[in-house]
């Protein structure tokens, strides 16, 4: 699987079964909201220079609305740290590229 997809509800599944053995960070975002665009940019960036290290899973809320509510989000940008099929941590809002980098370290391996 690439690391870095667009989730959709085609193919949600096979991403919470890949989170099983790697972790995915899951990007809520909406074009209408330039900070979450701003915000994808940067985990894109990220999750370019980690390597391969996560799974980043873009989920577009004015298209995949079922997603969102499934995860319950209520503001864009929102990121989740999905691990073993479940939402380990998070935040909203924007963050720094250190602040994310910070929080990935913690439950990355190596």
């Amino acid at each position: 699987m690439d690391y870095l997809i667009n989730l959709t509800k085609d193919n949600i599944q096979q991403v919470v079964d890949t989170s099983m053995q790697k972790m995915v960070v899951l990007a809520f975002w909406a074009q209408q909201q330039p900070e979450s665009v701003q915000m994808l940019q940067t985990l894109e960036h990220l999750a370019n220079s980690q390597g391969g290290r996560f799974i980043l899973a873009k989920v577009d809320c004015e298209t995949e609305l079922e997603i969102a509510n499934y995860f319950q989000i209520q503001n864009v940008p929102t990121t989740l740290i999905l691990d073993k099929g479940r939402p380990i941590d998070g935040f909203a809002g924007a963050q720094s590229q250190e602040q994310i980098s910070d929080l990935l370290d913690k439950h990355l391996p190596p």
